[in-house]
């Protein structure tokens, strides 16, 4: 006679069971190591918030400890955030952890992240324009913003300063079939921005290297499965003006969930007004670059005119609050908004800088740490209020406004880089001082500064226990603990 078990031993042998493939799983995980932090455009992804979105290998008590690992020498000031990607098979089958680098000389670099030793290098295109607005040391102009990584297709793409998009072998640096193709004529078009990559389309911010010549601001996609196919969103369009470039480091931001595009653009020149077409305004587009909804935030008496936005729109969503979306404009201001209502206009301005008719305020971008809550921007000026020049920290509170938190003076705070946010530290280039900083992000507390020999514009990179700043000495600076 065969007994069956009784329900209570059931219920003992299955969790017995589960308990066993629960420890299963765990251990497997375990065994499994973490995924590397990678950099494959700029401020980490297309939102835009220039905070490392896991381990990099840095906190409060390592960043203190950083000392110089290497340095690289290239031809060319350094004016894109520098990438890194993990693994790359290059010649003889063997994998490499890869800096990607471009200079103003129209030169891409590929190092290896361990020693700076050069993987590949390619030249592209450069030449002087003048006048160059002291926006090289050289008046020499090359390949500008960042470039992006396609990964799983082995590729970087860059747009050089004669208006051609190159695709790049990964391995090799060889250009792809295909490859160049143009986007923009040579002469007044320029690209300031970091590119984008979302659903097989390559993004190319438009603007101008001087606010001179005749320009059409604006956006381009070209299809990466069929490059010649090219798609034009252009700012002015249809208004009798031109300008209305896209001036930020960072470009664009692609919203992942919809896909859909968010671009803040500069001043209009020879219309009606600065406004006109869709100048000085934040702006969605769809991926297709189908206007979906624009809002013109600035509210007279204004002190100054050429009222740019030089911020890209820093995507971001937190627990309690709608989407939303942050941009930042030379009248001094910063505007809030619910990512998916921006014609409804900001839901917060918040002055974060004076602007007068002898002070413009350049602010550049905001950077975003979803953990902690808290934003932030290097302000050139103080306000008639509380906020002063310097680094600026602001906290997300509960009513999804931003709450200032802690200031700090910085050196020279009209021309810093944008800062980048990893493992609870905040860096920050000091520009033409010359000079890498990081601080405790919590409370603005300095760490660890470097001089880094010369100008250092472009926004740091951090993945892998390694810290990178470029110079416009064409030198690639490697930091570790």
């Amino acid at each position: 006679m065969i007994s069956r078990p009784d329900a209570a031993s059931v219920r003992k042998v299955r969790g017995a069971a589960l308990l066993g493939c629960v420890t299963l799983v765990i251990t497997v995980l375990a065994a499994v190591p973490a995924r590397a932090l990678e950099l494959t455009t700029y401020g980490y992804g297309n939102a835009r918030t220039g905070s490392a979105p896991g381990p990099a290998g840095i906190s409060p008590g390592s960043a203190s400890r950083l000392h110089i690992a290497w340095v690289a020498s290239l031809a060319g000031a350094i004016d894109g955030q520098a990438l890194v990607v993990n693994g790359v098979r290059v010649r003889r089958g063997k994998r490499i952890d890869l800096v990607l680098v471009s200079t103003e000389h129209g030169e891409i670099a590929a190092l290896n992240l361990r020693d700076g030793g050069t993987v590949w290098k390619r030249w592209v295109g450069a030449h002087s324009i003048s006048p160059s607005c002291q926006a090289s040391p050289d008046g020499v102009f090359g390949v500008t913003g960042t470039m992006v990584v396609d990964q799983l297709a082995g590729r970087v793409y860059a747009v050089d300063v004669n208006g051609r998009a190159w695709a790049l072998s990964l391995a090799t640096g060889k250009p792809l079939k295909g490859w160049p193709v143009r986007v923009h004529l040579p002469g007044a078009d320029f690209v300031w921005g970091g590119l984008a990559l979302s659903k097989g389309w390559l993004y190319v911010p438009i603007a101008s290297l001087c606010d001179r010549g005749l320009y059409y601001g604006g956006l381009k996609a070209v299809d990466t499965a069929t490059p010649h196919k090219i798609l034009q969103w252009q700012t002015t369009a249809h208004s009798g003006a031109y300008a209305g470039g896209i001036w930020a480091w960072a470009g664009e931001a692609i919203d992942g969930r919809t896909g859909d595009v968010f671009v803040a653009t500069g001043n209009a020149i020879g219309g009606a007004s600065e406004s006109a077409g869709d100048a000085e305004q934040v702006i969605r587009l769809s991926a297709e670059l189908k206007l979906k909804a624009h809002n013109y935030p600035l509210t007279p008496p204004f002190a100054i005119t050429d009222r740019d936005f030089g911020s890209t729109p820093v995507l971001f969503s937190a627990s309690g609050c709608p989407s939303q979306l942050v941009a930042t404009n030379k009248d001094g201001y910063l505007y809030r908004y619910n990512r998916y209502d921006i014609s409804s206009g900001p839901r917060q301005s918040l002055q974060v800088a004076a602007s007068t008719a002898s002070s413009i305020p350049l602010l550049g971008m905001p950077a975003y740490d979803p953990g902690t809550r808290r934003m932030v921007l290097v302000s050139p000026t103080s306000t008639p209020g509380t906020l002063h020049a310097g680094i600026q920290s602001f906290v997300l509170g509960r009513r999804c406004n931003l709450v200032p938190s802690w200031q700090r003076g910085f050196d020279p705070p009209d021309a810093g880089s944008s800062p980048t946010i990893a493992g609870g530290v905040l860096f920050l280039g000091t520009g033409r001082n010359g000079v890498l900083r990081a601080y405790r992000l919590s409370d603005g507390q300095e760490l660890w500064s470097q001089g880094v020999g010369a100008t250092n514009f472009d926004t740091p990179s951090v993945a892998d226990g390694t810290v990178l700043d470029g110079t416009w000495a064409g030198q690639v600076w490697a930091f570790k603990p």
